[in-house]
């Protein structure tokens, strides 16, 4: 039977499995900010927005048909 290979790991070798740990850390570091960064979907709504809106809704349902009074009431 032919031998398979070094028992001893070698420089060249320990110096590419340090590569490959180090780029993993790099990709996990990365994924890992990702996640932690998620940026919110939609448009930032302040207190001041929704007041405003409110007051619209209540300026819409004085003159609305029965279908846009429930979509009025509802997005109220």
């Amino acid at each position: 039977m032919a031998k398979r290979g070094p028992k001893e790991v070698t420089e060249a070798h320990k110096a590419a499995m340090a590569a490959g740990r180090a780029e993993s850390r790099a990709v996990k570091n990365y994924l890992e900010a990702l996640r932690a960064t998620k940026p919110k979907r939609g448009r930032k709504r302040t207190a001041e927005s929704i007041a405003q809106r409110l007051t619209a809704i209540d300026a819409e349902l004085i003159d609305a048909g029965p279908l846009d009074e429930l979509k009025l009431v509802q997005e109220r």
